[in-house]
This record gives C-alpha cells, sequence and structure tokens, in this order.
C-alpha cells in the first residue's frame, strides 16, 4: 500500500475546517483521511511557532498601522494620472480607495485575513 503525501495547502484547510466544524469524524471522511491524521495536524500547527511567523506579524502590524495612518490623512495617489482626471473621477476613486482600507482593516483586525507566504 502507497504512503499517501498530502500537500501543506491541504493539511492547513482541514485544520481550518476542522477547528469550524463540530464534528471532525464527518470532515474526515469528506477528505479521506483518518480522523487521528487531522488531529496530528492540528497538534503540529500549535507546536509551529517559528521566529519566521513573529516577524510576519510584526510585518503585520506595521502595515495596519501604515494603513490606519493613510486613512486618517486621506492621502491621495501621487501620479500623473491622477490630476488628469476630473475632480469627480477623483471623488469617485478616493472613495473606492477608503472604502476598500476600511474593509482591509476590518479584515485583518478580525484575523480572517490571514497572509500566506
Amino acid at each position: 500500500m502507497k504512503k499517501r503525501v498530502y500537500s501543506t495547502e491541504f493539511k492547513s484547510e482541514a485544520v481550518r475546517l476542522s477547528y469550524q466544524r463540530e464534528n471532525i469524524k464527518e470532515l474526515a471522511d469528506e477528505l479521506g483521511v483518518q480522523v487521528q491524521r487531522i488531529y496530528k495536524w492540528r497538534a503540529g500547527q500549535k507546536t509551529k511557532a517559528s521566529p519566521k511567523a513573529t516577524i510576519k506579524l510584526e510585518t503585520d502590524s506595521i502595515e495596519v498601522k501604515r494603513l490606519r495612518k493613510a486613512l486618517k490623512k486621506k492621502e491621495l495617489p501621487t501620479s500623473d494620472y491622477w490630476y488628469s482626471i476630473t475632480i469627480e473621477e477623483q471623488k469617485i476613486c478616493w472613495s473606492f480607495y477608503i472604502k476598500t482600507l476600511r474593509i482591509f482593516l476590518k479584515l485583518i483586525i478580525s484575523k480572517k485575513y490571514e497572509r500566506t507566504y
């Protein structure tokens, strides 16, 4: 019998789903893996505290601070294109930019958005 090799993406998705579901056995059946394997993957992800992870968190927090600052200042993008469009078009672009920043910040703060490297 061949040993099955699962990708890290598959494992992390299975772990994520296992935390969302009440019945892990059903999930394991759906994915075609043993229940014990999902528990091993969960344990493996808990113990994977590497220095790179803390650096990523620091980078994310710096990015959040920068985005908050940009949102507070309402910085306009500076480029030749920006000055070539009408005021109404600038207002539309600016409105979209602010809405996007707000949504992005909410996702980061709620930790629904996780960067994958």
